[in-house]
């Protein structure tokens, strides 16, 4: 009986609870929904439950469904507010500071996340927000096997002082000049995640179409959810190390103890990549360094600090363990305690597994260095000479290809789509702005097809037909090559210019506002606006230049090659005080590019040549990591877009796809 009166409660408890109406999490005070489109409330509440909705003067009546899903349109309606949301089922919610105006989609990478507290003048921008009809939403990051039907949390805020500063600096800036243009209030919703692919921000039905994902996705399929999926992937990786990993030379014979004689070992500085023998070494590497330390760090607890490893260590001192990592994208930063440590002498030993020959390593180590916990000032570097040991104690072909249970968006496809884009999809909007390249980059010639294949996938499953897309095209990043070079962000930007070919899409060229030794550069306010721009011409109607100079076509007369421009506006100029075009190389057909000279011909053509060119058959401008000296622009103030002419072989051009 008593048994059965337990139940009783647990069931009553159990239906009280999912009885409650609940809405999408976008759903807040202070919340943007679109105008001038149907408007789409959608919530959850227990089946058959008879819910009345409620919005500004319409109202609404539907039972939820066999899952408990419900969903109700009301008219569209013009830019206004605040208007009242009320929900009503077996309780009541109510939103009483709703607004009408344009929703816009904030995605990317990092260049997209990072938050304007991150920059200089996030203090500046705070004192002076004050704008209650600019709206600020940031999804929370979240990843998922399979498509979710809300998102982990979130709220609206008004960009009004302290409020601006978490959220993203593009997205921000972006919002702040068109409010300038378009008297609407304007949402902007963040959605967002720093290091990713664009593949994870693919439907799982669009990826279906690449058979190189086939792994990922049978592997995903067979769980029904992250966590499942990240507890087998663990148990991958607790079989092989006690079948593979934690075996061999020196794990058996204690090398790391600091009684070991390394004196046989050879000798290696680190960092340095000199090392042919290790260069072509994969599997396991061993290493170790003694040192000293100052009277100052005695009896202190010592942060030890590795730089990135590839791929797997473990590392003792003074013969004890003080980490182990497995993930080839972690920094590594080991804790020591002070009674493992003495003034003289102390040893430090590494063992390195890495699945690819070793150079990858040598030329990840930045520097390693110590320092007492707290107190990074007070660094000692462990850099110079190490007495290093390579050994054949692990296949490298021994590791499962799905291993690692710290799952990164990055090592499967959807990831992010399922969790921050699909939860989205019943909200209208007036349209995208998107940042994001840089993870890319490797396989930038992939990218021609993946990145277009990403605007139509969400245009798709938004069902609006082609929404405004906005992106940013890759800053410039990295030292400048002394000489005309080849690079995989100049054929990353080429695949991203050739998305343009999409209806309704803009691009923001930040070939001169990026940093050399930032990938995250400052200047997010230009961003910003050039996104602006190009929505006021292609979302808003104005009749307006939105974009930089670009390649039309070309013509060889001699030794010189005449370049002609569309999108040049009031015509071209350059920014140099004694007029000199700076950027441009030049090439006869089959011999390396040179550096050319340039002058504007007509407000829309340059003539490019060299002394150093007979009969030239190409052209490149911007073409590197960071053409840091480019400086044509149309007299409006828009940069021209990195070009090439020719058709040479790309870096990340496969062998299958050369004609």
């Amino acid at each position: 009986m008593k048994k059965t009166i337990l139940s009783l409660l647990l069931f009553l408890i159990c239906a009280t609870g999912f009885a409650k109406v609940k809405l999408s999490a976008v759903f807040g005070n202070q919340m943007v929904i679109q105008r001038n489109q149907n408007i789409s409330i959608r919530g959850w509440a227990s089946k058959g439950e008879k819910i009345r909705v409620q919005f500004a003067a319409q109202t609404r009546k539907i039972k939820a469904d066999k899952n408990g899903d419900w969903n109700v349109e009301f008219d569209p309606m013009p830019a206004g507010g605040p208007f009242t949301l009320m929900v009503r089922g077996e309780n009541t919610i109510t939103i009483d500071s709703l607004f009408i105006g344009d929703v816009w989609i904030c995605s990317g990478q990092s260049n997209m996340q990072w938050s304007i507290n991150r920059f200089d003048y996030a203090t500046q921008e705070a004192e002076k927000a004050n704008d209650s009809l600019l709206h600020l939403f940031t999804v929370p990051g979240e990843m998922a096997v399979r498509p979710q039907n809300d998102i982990n949390g979130g709220e609206w805020n008004p960009a009004i002082g302290d409020n601006i500063l978490d959220f993203s600096a593009v997205g921000y800036f972006f919002g702040q000049y068109l409010r300038k243009h378009v008297d609407v209030p304007i949402g902007l919703i963040s959605t967002n995640w720093g290091g990713t692919v664009v593949q994870t921000w693919m439907s799982p039905d669009a990826i279906n179409q690449y058979d190189v994902y086939e792994p990922e996705r049978k592997m995903m399929n067979q769980y029904p959810s992250l966590a499942a999926l990240q507890e087998k992937l663990s148990s991958n990786l607790e079989e092989w190390k006690k079948n593979h990993y934690l075996r061999g030379p020196g794990l058996e014979n204690s090398w790391f103890d600091p009684g070991t004689d390394f004196s046989r070992w050879n000798t290696m500085v680190l960092p340095g990549n000199e090392n042919h023998e290790v260069f072509e070494h994969n599997g396991v590497i061993w290493l170790a360094k003694t040192f000293d330390l100052p009277e100052t760090f005695m009896g202190k607890e010592l942060t030890i600090e590795l730089s990135r490893i590839y791929d797997f260590d473990r590392v003792w001192l003074n013969g004890e363990i003080v980490g182990e990592t497995y993930n080839p994208y972690t920094y590594r930063r080991y804790k020591a305690a002070d009674s493992l440590l003495r003034q003289n002498d102390n040893v430090l030993v590494l063992r390195v597994f890495s699945r690819r020959p070793m150079q990858r390593l040598l030329d990840s180590i930045a520097r390693f260095n110590v320092y007492p916990s707290g107190l990074e000032n007070l660094r000692k570097y462990l850099t110079g000479e190490y007495k290093y040991k390579p050994v054949d104690a692990v296949d490298p072909e021994s590791l499962p290809d799905f291993w690692n249970p710290n799952i990164h968006p990055n090592h499967f496809p959807s990831l992010l789509y399922n969790a921050m884009i699909h939860p989205l999809l019943s909200l209208p909007i007036r349209g995208a702005i998107w940042y994001q390249g840089e993870s890319n980059a490797y396989e930038a010639w992939f990218y021609r097809k993946l990145f277009p294949h990403m605007i139509e996938n969400w245009r798709e499953k938004w069902g609006q037909g082609d929404f405004p897309f906005f992106f940013v095209q890759l800053a410039n990043f990295r030292q400048p090559c002394p000489q005309p070079c080849e690079s995989e962000w100049a054929e990353l930007r080429q695949a991203q210019t050739m998305a343009l070919s999409l209806p309704n899409t803009g691009m923001a060229v930040a070939i001169d506002i990026g940093e050399a030794d930032d990938i995250h550069p400052q200047n997010k306010q230009s961003v910003g606006e050039r996104l602006g721009i190009a929505a006021r011409k292609i979302a808003y109607g104005e009749d307006i230049v939105f974009s930089g100079p670009r390649y039309e076509s070309m013509t060889v007369n001699r030794d010189s090659i005449r370049i002609v421009f569309s999108h040049t506006g009031s015509g071209l100029m350059v920014r140099d005080k004694y007029g000199y075009i700076k950027g441009f190389s030049i090439a006869a057909a089959g011999q390396p590019f040179k550096w050319a000279r340039a002058f504007i011909d007509t407000d829309s053509s340059v003539v490019v040549y060299s002394e150093e060119v007979d009969n030239p058959a190409d052209v490149r401008y911007g073409w590197a990591d960071n053409p840091n000296d480019v400086n044509l622009y149309n007299k409006e103030g828009l940069p021209a877009v990195p070009f090439r002419t020719d058709k040479r072989k790309s870096l990340t051009q496969p062998e299958s796809e050369i004609p």
